[in-house]
């Protein structure tokens, strides 16, 4: 028998369905709010200033964070060990991001303005985060 019968295909519990299907919504449209957020539609004077400001490197580090975005969905969906330490280094690099972002120009006026979503935003990622090591500590993750 081969690793890919029914009788080897892991057992995923709900919230890890829940956990990859949002996730995996928030890859798909994800691109969808960086082109709004370059059309400008609906931006207060703070959000266009941070918009304006951003440069290359930090286009680059989008693309790093919907890598870690991906890489948490498959891993996850997958049932694999690794998936810890992805769903960490995701939640470490949206830290690191919240913090370039409040130091620059325009973002900490921007982030003022919305100080319960970035907050709550990172209390889910860490919620999401401290299960996933849970399912590794149970030996649920392959």
């Amino acid at each position: 028998m081969t690793l890919h019968t029914p009788e080897y295909a892991p057992h995923r519990p709900a919230p890890v369905w829940v956990i990859v299907i949002l996730k995996a919504l928030g890859f798909i449209l994800l691109p969808f709010g960086y082109l709004l957020m370059q059309s400008g539609a609906g931006q207060d004077a703070a959000t266009r200033t941070y918009v304006h400001s951003l440069t290359p490197f930090d286009w680059a580090l989008s693309g790093v964070g919907m890598v870690l975005l991906a890489a948490e969905v498959v891993s996850l969906y997958r049932m694999r060990k690794i998936a810890a330490w992805i769903f960490t280094a995701a939640l470490a690099f949206s830290a690191f991001q919240s913090v370039r972002t409040y130091f620059s120009a325009g973002g900490r006026a921007m982030m003022q303005e919305a100080p319960l979503s970035s907050s709550l935003g990172f209390a889910i990622s860490a919620a999401i985060c401290w299960y996933v090591w849970h399912l590794r500590g149970k030996n649920i993750l392959q």
